[in-house]
């Protein structure tokens, strides 16, 4: 077989097209079973809380409560200020708040405007990508 451009952009899209046919069915099949499993978790719970237990032991496994706890920032320049007081007060973990992430877009505008951002490694390549004619 002779490779062409017209037939790897024919066969790319193809491909694709398989895949996003296959992550839709299995994402339609992973939220019926996630639904199902929530319904168990919410009868378990709920069993637990009647009895009074933390866990329930059977032959076949075992369920017990888990605490969680989930967090949303609601007020982001509270938040801010919040940690400059902390530094402003010479706390060591005043940054213990955030995680390693960067706003890509925030870095790739001040590259634009000249200013490097220290610690910061950026990389840039230069990809394919395939669009249909």
């Amino acid at each position: 077989m002779i490779y062409t451009p017209a037939w790897a952009i024919e066969t790319y899209l193809s491909i694709r097209e398989e895949e996003r046919v296959d992550k839709a069915e299995f994402s339609k099949r992973s939220a019926e079973r996630k639904n199902k499993m929530d319904l168990l978790e919410t009868f378990l719970l709920g069993t637990m809380n009647e009895r009074g237990e933390e866990q329930i032991k059977t032959d076949v496994g075992t369920a017990y409560k888990s605490p969680q706890m989930r967090m949303t920032m609601t007020d982001r320049q509270a938040v801010i200020d919040f940690t400059i007081d902390r530094i402003e007060a010479n706390d060591p973990n005043a940054f213990d708040l955030f995680t390693n992430h960067i706003n890509k877009e925030e870095v790739k505008r001040l590259l634009d405007e000249g200013t490097p951002v220290p610690g910061v490694d950026v990389k840039t390549f230069v990809a394919c990508n395939v669009r249909k004619a």
